[in-house]
């Protein structure tokens, strides 16, 4: 995570922050999927880049495995975590970790390793289907000015608006 979440995160009464290109029930981003030793995917798979604390702010509960590391985050490192229905969909009798994916029709894109399995959460529309989704590491891969901020307080979180705010007012913009 950036230092300005670093600095969201360390405000009085906050517990948790991350970022997120697409906010849930916000937008969608979809992408084919190829998955190791099974071959192209004919279901849509949403991707979406988070960052930080994301999964903590939000309350949702990695099923399995872990989060992205810090390292993992600022680089770009290639690794994923899945929805359940996804892991559910490909793996419905063993684990999904340690699974390999890629996403796009270019053969020479990078295989990424699962590295955690997340519970499923509404992505488009709250009528919709739950669909597979992909969760990669920041790593720079949107402006800050495109990410919207994820914060989970420890009470009121009205208290802790004008704080993260200001703290968000008086940065200069981070770098991509």
């Amino acid at each position: 995570m950036n230092e300005l979440g670093r600095r969201v995160e360390a405000l009085p009464g906050v517990a948790a922050a991350g970022a997120v290109n697409l906010a849930p029930l916000g937008g969608i981003n979809w992408e084919s999927a190829q998955i190791e030793e099974q071959g192209d995917s004919t279901r849509v798979t949403f991707i979406t880049s988070v960052a930080g604390h994301y999964f903590r702010a939000l309350g949702l509960p990695l099923r399995e495995g872990r989060a992205f590391t810090e390292m993992e985050d600022e680089r770009g490192e290639p690794v994923v975590i899945i929805n359940e229905t996804m892991a559910r969909h490909y793996w419905p009798r063993e684990s999904a970790l340690g699974r390999r994916i890629r996403y796009g029709r270019d053969a020479a894109a990078p295989w990424r390793s699962i590295v955690g399995v997340t519970r499923d959460i509404k992505q488009g529309s709250l009528g919709g289907a739950v669909q597979d989704q992909v969760y990669v590491p920041y790593a720079g891969r949107y402006p800050w000015s495109d990410m919207s901020f994820v914060v989970r307080t420890a009470g009121d979180p009205i208290s802790v608006v004008p704080l993260v705010r200001a703290e968000l007012h008086s940065s200069t913009p981070p770098s991509r």
